[in-house]
């Protein structure tokens, strides 16, 4: 509260009031408020005028001034606004039909990075020599003018198999190469290159940046490392630099996308550099000092699959594998360190994007205090450089909530086993975009778990917020009375070998031992492996989250790969093939989740939104409801379904063809149809969890709200291409055809 209002007020009134104990500061104090009030009331009303700076539920209203309406008002908390595409509305109807304009137009309406190709302008034909169009290939390399242009393309020549990169550059999205004509259907791979076709190359996949991460060393090759603090191979991402000319199309430096081998070996300068707007760094010894930065020209673009040494004085960086290597003896002995960005989807399992709302705070009487490997700027009141001497220094007595705040993106080795009692809260997180790792390791320095032992805590909580975990959790008899697990990843199989696969891939993420009753987990915005929980506990509700229990390379693919229940199939006695004999879990509550796994509960007593990719079964059917999403109909016991696939699906087929009973032929072609497809299952993968393009329409779509089903409903990419699909309709040129096509 300020004084404002009371210090307008002639000085003979305050020193009067000061006298008699300030009663009118007091009463100014509550008039204050109110006036704050108004006047932030008046200063939205202001900001609400303009669209840089009015509310999002504003923007469809300016929209509509301008006649702006989409074929669906896509509400996804954040992740998706049409702001950028009122603000240029006027602008795109002044520029209408231009490649440039349908470019901007493409990234406005749908969010997603942009780049537009006139495929007329790549076919080769027999020109009049007196009107040759020998066009200038585009800058591969925007951020360095200097360097010049590709010679000209030459429409009516070969294919010139001297240039490494316009060869490496063939049928993608920046392809320089003429073709000749595809009388097709424009399509996803095909029909491309026709007179009357423009495309559209879109990016779906997120570049999330990561700073001073320290690279897990190969256990392969001393000298080398992984980018990856998990030492799995992952390919490198490009920073996106907005385009900020309006004259020329984007280019690879200004979408997110796994950055070419080829183009960082021609041009690392493009990708390398301490500064913010570049892909990746490396740095001699443990922090991100410039002064540290390995010099550009000692880095070299390298094929690290098999860990071949560079020459001496040479580091080599495998963008492809997200892999460098020193050469024989010369690695530091700390460090080094790197930043790099890695691609996702959406904002789940913890990461360098915004979780403010979700963050824990202090209050009068709490433990606090901050973790980071070196001394913050500015220095807070404790700080500790792991989290189990930030342990070690709390009283829960004295002070029965504490919250231990993560404020970097370290690798934290730590042997943690926690006691709490009742009425005691632990919080440890991650400071706003940060993913710190925290590798969980016994005294000898094998991988371990997090273990709550006994402390009669029925009525304490554990909150983990914004961790990478490696390893598991173990929670005792009567040890805990809530759990939270807010973006955070526990690695599924709880380690990745230098494969990317999981080490003990039957192994869970969290094991619950029976006598917690009063146990409540939740699990929101996180990615995590199986869940081993008994029956009789209060309940387990995951929300936009993936459930994977990964697939061991020794495993009988009979027997089933449990997600969900108190134990595994390799926990009982013989071989297991039925899901029944499992020991079931408790009643639990998913929405919004892609489970990778069997799943076997007491009740499902919510399924909303779900992808179950395999069995389901629930022991009490009588309760509960299974709707807007996917199980197996022939296999799953599950509660009532509504508008489940493939049931749907059957049932339209059946109405379709006017008959009581579908032919067993029928069936079965719709069930291999309907069913979920993925871009990849390993964790780890860019596109881990994300349903494939050629997915069935029936699981993309069918979310209650049109969107699809699983994990990522939140990005609301079915209405995002519906929107650019119409918006295109009214921009594209007559006589043109416009195609999406997804790079990632």
């Amino acid at each position: 509260m300020s004084d404002r209002l009371y210090n307008l007020l002639p000085a003979i009134y305050r020193i009067r009031d000061a006298e008699h104990g300030e009663p009118l500061r007091a009463l100014f104090g509550i008039i204050e408020e109110q006036f704050e009030v108004l006047e932030r009331d008046i200063g939205g009303l202001y900001d609400d005028w303009f669209i840089e700076t009015c509310s999002e539920w504003v923007v469809p209203y300016i929209g509509d001034l301008l006649g702006v309406r989409m074929l669906h008002n896509v509400e996804s908390g954040g992740v998706y606004s049409q702001r950028a595409f009122v603000a240029n509305a006027i602008r795109h109807r002044r520029r209408k039909g231009t490649l440039l304009m349908l470019e901007d137009l493409a990234r406005d309406v749908s969010g997603w990075s942009a780049h537009a190709v006139a495929f007329f302008e790549l076919l080769g034909w027999t020109q009049h020599l007196n009107h040759l169009r020998l066009d200038a290939a585009p800058n591969p390399n925007p951020r360095s003018p200097e360097v010049p242009n590709p010679p000209a393309v030459n429409r009516v020549g070969t294919v010139n198999l001297r240039s490494l990169d316009v060869v490496d550059r063939v049928d993608g999205p920046f392809d320089a190469l003429s073709h000749t004509v595809d009388v097709r259907q424009l399509g996803q791979s095909d029909g491309w290159h026709n007179i009357r076709n423009v495309g559209l190359f879109l990016w779906r996949l997120q570049a999330y940046p990561l700073t001073a991460v320290e690279p897990r060393r190969s256990e392969v090759y001393p000298d080398g490392f992984h980018f990856s603090p998990l030492g799995s191979p992952a390919p490198l991402f490009t920073n996106p630099e907005r385009k900020t000319d309006d004259r020329r199309l984007a280019t690879e430096v200004n979408v997110p996308g796994p950055i070419r081998p080829v183009a960082f070996f021609q041009q690392p300068e493009a990708f390398y550099g301490h500064d913010t707007d570049m892909s990746l760094a490396v740095y001699h010894g443990t922090a991100a000092d410039p002064a540290d930065l390995i010099a550009l020209e000692q880095i070299l673009c390298k094929d690290l699959s098999t860990w071949s040494p560079p020459p001496p004085g040479m580091v080599a960086v495998d963008v492809k594998l997200g892999r460098l290597a020193y050469a024989p003896g010369e690695a530091p002995a700390e460090g080094p360190t790197v930043s790099y960005h890695y691609g996702f989807s959406a904002d789940i399992g913890g990461g360098p994007y915004d979780r403010r709302t979700t963050l824990e705070k202090a209050g009068p009487g709490d433990w606090e205090v901050v973790v980071a490997k070196e001394q913050p700027d500015p220095a807070p009141a404790q700080w500790r450089k792991n989290v189990a001497a930030a342990l070690d220094d709390w009283d829960p007595a004295a002070q029965p909530r504490a919250v231990i705040t993560i404020a970097d993106n370290g690798t934290y080795n730590e042997e943690l086993t926690l006691t709490l009692g009742s009425g005691q809260h632990l919080i440890i997180q991650a400071d706003d975009r940060n993913r710190p790792l925290v590798r969980l390791r016994d005294h000898a320095d094998f991988l371990s778990v997090l273990t709550l032992t006994s402390g009669a805590g029925e009525e304490a909580s554990l909150t983990l917020n914004g961790l990478l975990l490696e390893g598991g959790m173990e929670i005792h008899a009567e040890s805990l009375g809530r759990l939270e697990i807010v973006h955070c990843t526990l690695v599924p199989g709880q380690a990745l070998d230098e494969t990317g696969g999981p080490r003990h891939a039957a192994a869970a993420s969290l094991l619950v031992a029976p006598g917690n009753a009063e146990l409540d987990v939740r699990v929101e915005a996180s990615i995590v492996g199986a869940l081993r929980l008994p029956e009789h506990m209060a309940g387990l509700t995951v929300r936009d989250s993936i459930i994977h229990r990964p697939e061991g390379e020794s495993e009988d693919p009979a027997t089933p790969r449990v997600a969900i229940a108190q134990d595994d199939a390799g926990d009982q006695p013989g071989p297991v093939t039925v899901l029944e004999r499992v020991k079931p879990g408790p009643v639990t509550v998913l929405e919004r989740v892609t489970v990778l796994g069997d799943v076997h509960v007491r009740a499902l007593e919510l399924a909303s939104e779900v992808v179950f990719g395999q069995r389901v079964v629930a022991e009490r059917r009588q309760t509960g409801c299974v709707r807007y999403s996917y199980a197996d109909d022939l296999t799953s016991i599950t509660p009532r379904r509504f508008r489940c696939q493939p049931d749907l699906a059957l049932e339209n087929r059946r109405k379709l063809l006017q008959v009581e009973v579908l032919p067993a032929a029928e069936q079965a072609l719709i069930r291999s149809r309907v069913r979920p497809d993925f871009m990849s299952v390993r964790y780890g993968h860019p596109g881990y969890g994300q349903l494939s393009l050629h997915a069935a329409k029936e699981i993309r779509t069918g979310a209650e709200d049109g969107a699809e089903m699983g994990a990522f409903q939140q990005l609301k990419q079915p209405q995002r291409e519906a929107n650019l699909r119409s918006r295109l309709q009214e921009f594209m040129p007559y006589g043109l055809e416009a195609g999406l096509v997804f790079v990632t």
